[in-house]
């Protein structure tokens, strides 16, 4: 049959063996281009995963294994059957069709898998890779807002981010009073480096190996992973600690109004609380780029105070 010449589809074989195993009937459908619409195509991981396509509704609805939500597709049409997806560009929308030639139904591991030949490759991320490429130099990450908005503008970030929510909700039990700041960084950290690498190899080989775009992308999930942390913890420190922190504010109010000094009160020496050397570090906090960077100096601040 058509797939026996097939390189895109040898490639499945050979490489992807236990992917296609997973994408399997009944809920995916792995799309095959013909061979004459991938000649001297890189078959990279990012094609491979966005031509696997997981049932997404029961009206025809698929979502692809390498953008998940960020795109949707569907498989429509009788004789011959179509793929349609509709892609925002800037203010427009764009309609995308690809033809069903064949289908086959073939056996991975005695799992059936349900492959549609199609007459040229669906939608990758190839384009908006090159768009950024051109953009990294003016790119500059320093808030939650600008990381979020960075990573939202590729749709194969989509399933991650997802993931990452899930994981920073499961960091957020192993951070308690029990444990130090290092132990802390360690779990974020692994976070952090286990969602860089899977983002990395979403993309294309010459933005994989771009050492910007590795910078930029590792800055935005560092502020990213550490905003949805802030999201899920600070309400609860809030609550845990009104009443004390309302003490604490009103006994700091009257004894600056009353223009005490720790002499006048009878503080021992070494209990006077060094706020000189507090406020130089607290005031170097602009200067550090990185979040997890920022939590240390407020960490070392409040270090400095007690």
């Amino acid at each position: 049959h058509d797939l026996d010449n097939n390189v895109f589809y040898k490639h499945l074989q050979e490489h992807h063996g236990e992917e296609m195993a997973r994408w399997c009937e009944p809920n995916w459908v792995i799309c095959v281009p013909q061979q004459s619409a991938i000649e001297n195509i890189p078959l990279t991981l990012p094609i491979i995963e966005a031509h696997a396509l997981k049932q997404y509704s029961s009206t025809g609805q698929y979502v692809s294994a390498l953008c998940g939500e960020g795109l949707i597709y569907e498989i429509t049409g009788e004789e011959p059957r179509v793929i349609i997806s509709n892609e925002e560009e800037g203010t427009e929308v764009v309609v995308s069709k690809a033809t069903v030639l064949n289908e086959y139904l073939i056996t991975v591991k005695d799992k059936v898998i349900h492959i549609l030949l199609l007459d040229r490759l669906l939608s990758t991320t190839q384009d908006q890779d090159t768009e950024v490429s051109t953009q990294l130099l003016s790119t500059t990450i320093t808030s939650f807002a600008q990381a979020e908005v960075f990573l939202r503008k590729f749709r194969c970030h989509q399933p991650l981010l997802q993931e990452i929510d899930k994981k920073v909700l499961e960091a957020s039990k192993h951070i308690h009073p029990g444990n130090d700041v290092d132990q802390m960084q360690n779990v974020l950290q692994d976070v952090l480096i286990h969602c860089w690498e899977t983002l990395l190899k979403k993309h294309s080989p010459t933005l994989q190996m771009n050492t910007s775009f590795q910078d930029v992308l590792f800055r935005a999930l560092d502020y990213y992973v550490l905003g949805r942390l802030h999201e899920v913890l600070w309400w609860l420190v809030c609550e845990r600690c009104q009443v004390v922190d309302q003490l604490v504010k009103t006994r700091l109010s009257h004894l600056r109004h009353a223009n005490l000094s720790a002499l006048q009160l009878g503080v021992p020496p070494n209990y006077y609380t060094p706020l000189p050397a507090a406020v130089v570090e607290l005031a170097s906090l602009p200067s550090v780029e990185s979040a997890v960077g920022r939590l240390q100096c407020v960490n070392s601040t409040i270090d400095l105070i007690q």
